[in-house]
């Protein structure tokens, strides 16, 4: 009776008996063969960042489209100021109360005394450029007094 003790490379085999070992010897000749292994090429692939997300609001000046001229951008703080506290950004605000409208709270006579009814009879139904431009001609007529007393402009 024969037992296989141990497994040696393709060519030979080694076979242990009760009394002693036998070695037989096999020699397997193989065709010479040939394997083309392609070229292998690395491509590197790059994602785009993942978008940041918005985690605080947008400020009012982000909101609200606008040409500024050197000396309006001087005044922006002070127009974003006016804009946040009058309206809170919205071009379509009315204040009940007074009758106050649009994006700088204009009074209807206000409104009417610094060319605004070309445009809307109301301050809140014209369009946001239109409402920048009319709050442009009161600034410059009248300083900053059309919006006195809101804790943005120099004059309190």
């Amino acid at each position: 009776m024969y037992r296989v003790v141990n497994v040696l490379p393709v060519s030979s085999q080694t076979l242990l008996t009760s009394s002693k070992i036998s070695t037989t010897t096999t020699t397997t000749t193989l065709p010479p063969t040939t394997t083309t292994v392609p070229p292998t090429t690395t491509t590197k692939t790059t994602l785009p960042p993942p978008p940041v997300p918005v985690t605080q609001p947008v400020p009012v000046e982000q909101h609200v489209t606008y040409s500024q001229s050197s000396s309006e951008e001087s005044n922006s703080a002070i127009w974003s100021c006016i804009i946040s506290h009058e309206s809170r950004g919205d071009p379509n605000a009315v204040n009940p109360s007074s009758g106050a409208g649009g994006l700088f709270q204009f009074l209807p006579s206000s409104w009417d005394a610094y060319g605004g009814t070309q445009y809307a009879s109301l301050p809140e139904d014209a369009t946001v450029s239109e409402q920048w431009d009319i709050a442009i001609h009161a600034q410059a007529e009248s300083g900053w007094w059309p919006w006195k007393g809101d804790g943005c402009t120099p004059i309190g």
